[in-house]
């Protein structure tokens, strides 16, 4: 189970482990709410600590061994698995598989993939559709979306004005929000949510501040025409 926020009271925890398996059910920091800990809370099992180090070891010698190897060999290696499990490689699919070896790491790759991922979400969402709608046609939660285009509002891809619709039928509920944007920053969600008492969900203040930025534009666009009007103003006083 994964969840977009919660509240969790750590101070009654009794086994080492348990405080991270109930931190890691929630996406990100700004999502938790601690209202209490323990010193046992955070500790790491010492069963835990034995297996890290055994996968740490492995991964290391099979890092050195592989490292040897190329592409073609490595696709080898896998497509022997893929058999000795009872599935089939098609040749086509083995010569794509070497391509993309060679062009890409694995970090690459999937970065690439969550580019993409991020790209076709802020498509929809430019054709007028809601995130609910966006969630429910890809079969995903709503915090998926909207990681999506927090991601590309940090890479400076996002264009704020093709998100408006996103505001409807709640402007009171972000101006309020954008209020505490102005006074608090737009960083951390958290202190916004407090700050609002928790009236409103975080998806609602993350949806508000991917709109925060268009009212930063207008805002600019506004004082920039009250400069240029005093600027004619002090030149028709010059003139006459």
């Amino acid at each position: 189970m994964t969840l977009d926020a919660a509240e969790i009271d750590l101070s009654q925890v009794f086994e080492k482990g348990m405080g991270y398996v109930a931190l890691s059910r929630v996406r990100s920091l700004e999502g938790i709410r601690l209202l209490g800990i323990n010193e046992t809370a955070l500790e790491v099992h010492p069963e835990a600590l034995e297996k890290d180090a055994e996968f740490r070891a492995l991964s290391k010698r099979a890092r050195e061994a592989y490292h040897l190897k190329d592409s073609e060999e490595i696709v080898k290696l896998h497509n022997d698995f893929i058999r000795v499990c009872g599935g089939r490689q098609s040749t086509e699919y083995g010569n794509r598989e070497i391509q993309i070896y060679n062009n890409f790491s694995s970090h690459s790759r999937h970065r690439v993939r969550q580019e993409r991922r991020c790209e076709q979400t802020y498509a929809l969402i430019q054709k007028g559709k809601t995130i609910s709608e966006v969630a429910r046609e890809r079969w995903r939660i709503e915090g998926t979306f909207l990681n999506h285009l927090e991601e590309m509002r940090m890479t400076g891809k996002l264009n704020p004005q093709k998100l408006l619709h996103l505001g409807d039928g709640q402007k009171v509920v972000v101006g309020e929000i954008h209020a505490e944007f102005h006074r608090l920053g737009a960083e951390k969600l958290k202190p916004i949510y407090e700050a609002l008492g928790g009236r409103h969900p975080y998806e609602t203040i993350r949806v508000a501040r991917l709109l925060f930025a268009e009212e930063i534009v207008g805002n600019q666009k506004k004082d920039a025409s009250s400069r240029i009007s005093l600027c004619q103003g002090g030149a028709e006083v010059e003139k006459q």
